[in-house]
């Protein structure tokens, strides 16, 4: 992630991957769109700390049908 656009279509993808969850009935394919690596990626511990208080805060409001 080296640029502003580079930021939005991560988040873009990892909220098309959300939303493509929260209507799959199958945990596993659930798990599998929800499975995500951050890699000796600069920015690893932002990144890290943005997807937990994602799944803290984010997901239970904004997709209540998704259910872990």
């Amino acid at each position: 992630m080296k640029t502003v656009n580079d930021a939005l279509v991560l988040r873009n993808h990892i909220l098309k991957q959300v939303e493509l969850a929260a209507i799959s009935k199958d945990k596993e394919e659930q798990n599998k769109l929800l499975n995500i690596v951050v890699v000796a990626a600069a920015q690893r511990v932002e990144i890290s700390g943005m997807l937990s208080d994602m799944k803290r805060d984010i997901l239970p409001k904004d997709y209540p049908e998704y259910k872990e």
